[in-house]
């Protein structure tokens, strides 16, 4: 299985988290990192070490989630990326992190990072305001 770590601004990334157990049940080998203001970065990078050692005993690799790509979650992670052993995917969402549960069980740690990569890009869209009854959206959440 593929350890997962959350890094966000805030609660953000405890919240994801818990929307996602909501949905899936409870979850192994998460870790959830927050960055607030005035937490020194040293002490950011070693809870981000941490947190990665946390989730990998026995993982076939780990895959941390940052919610914006260039912000200090995301470079914080970016310190403890290793090629083909921690990845970092960054704009971390729920249908994103949904999809790289489920799919953490039975892929490899590149192929999760795509699986992730393609529900945070598939489920953002416009849900079109329409008529009162009509099921536009509903049509469109299924294609």
């Amino acid at each position: 299985m593929i350890g997962l770590v959350l890094i966000t601004h805030g609660g953000v990334g405890r919240e994801l988290v818990a929307a996602a157990e909501n949905m899936l049940g409870p979850q192994k080998q998460i870790a959830v990192v927050s960055v607030d203001a005035g937490i020194p970065l040293d002490d950011m990078r070693a809870e981000m070490s941490k947190a990665v050692t946390s989730v990998e005993d026995g993982s076939e690799g780990v895959l941390i989630l940052s919610d914006i790509f260039g912000g200090t979650p995301c470079n914080v992670a970016a310190g403890v990326a290793s090629p083909g052993e921690v990845i970092v995917l960054t704009g971390v969402n729920l249908p994103m992190l949904v999809s790289v549960i489920r799919a953490r069980k039975r892929s490899g740690l590149v192929h999760v990072a795509h699986s992730g990569l393609d529900a945070g890009r598939h489920y953002i869209g416009y849900a079109e305001p329409t008529e009162k009854g009509s099921r536009k959206a509903a049509e469109w959440a299924r294609s």
